[in-house]
């Protein structure tokens, strides 16, 4: 196991935020996102931080109770992981974030920047942790459509008040766009201002790109987000990801 301080040990009982990180066997990932969290622990932004794990057969838990994290476990489901965490969370501010997400620096000051108004909610910048042509403009394509059409995806993080969370019935159990189902609840009642982009960047892993190809999981992506706009069964949706 990568060794790991006790970055949550220290945390403030009265700060506003809860970070929670829905997690399956992301042991490779994982030390790297807490590790970005370190200072906003350290300047008294992090409440708490709550992994919720889906089952994972690694060193998941491990590294995430060595860290000082609580530890929640639910059925395999990014949607259920979220709302198993949220549940347990007592920060009046949500902030997910998947486990192969690393915060850059700066991030503190807009999330900071972002706590004022309780019915807005906010994500960060995408950029993937690969060199290259192709991972930049998959990135500017996902900023483009998070602009133009309020539809940001997980892998950008997102806080949110727990009142806004509460009122708008949170994440549902989804096995997949359980991300996309939200947000579109979220800016159809609450309209598409309400959500803020962080001058923040989230840098996440490109490893499922990498593997695939850059062109191919683009091209699957929209493809399964087609067929769950066209109501396409979740649950097939999924296993197939």
């Amino acid at each position: 196991m990568e060794q790991i301080k006790n970055i949550f040990a220290v945390c403030e009982k009265t700060a506003p935020v809860s970070v929670i990180i829905p997690a399956l066997n992301a042991g490779d990932d994982l030390a790297a996102c807490l590790r970005s969290l370190s200072d906003g622990v350290d300047c008294g932004l992090i409440r708490e931080g709550i992994l919720a794990d889906g089952g994972s057969s690694d060193q998941t838990e491990d590294i995430a109770r060595a860290a000082g994290l609580r530890v929640v476990r639910s059925r395999r489901g990014r949607g259920l992981q979220l709302r198993a965490g949220a549940d347990i969370a007592t920060g009046e501010w949500l902030l997910f974030l998947h486990a192969d997400t690393v915060l850059d620096s700066g991030w503190i000051k807009s999330v900071k920047g972002s706590l004022g108004d309780p019915k807005r909610f906010s994500v960060f910048r995408l950029r993937f942790r690969d060199r290259g042509l192709a991972p930049a403009i998959v990135a500017r394509g996902a900023m483009a459509r998070t602009k133009l059409l309020s539809l940001p995806f997980g892998d950008q993080g997102l806080l949110i008040s727990r009142l806004l969370y509460k009122q708008s019935g949170g994440y549902q159990p989804l096995a997949l766009f359980e991300d996309v189902e939200f947000i579109e609840r979220l800016t159809s009642v609450y309209g598409k201002r309400s959500l803020r982009i962080m001058k923040a960047t989230a840098s996440t892993s490109a490893s499922r790109y990498k593997e695939r190809g850059y062109l191919h999981q683009v091209g699957k992506n929209a493809l399964r987000l087609v067929r769950y706009k066209s109501g396409a069964d979740i649950e097939r949706l999924a296993a197939e990801y």
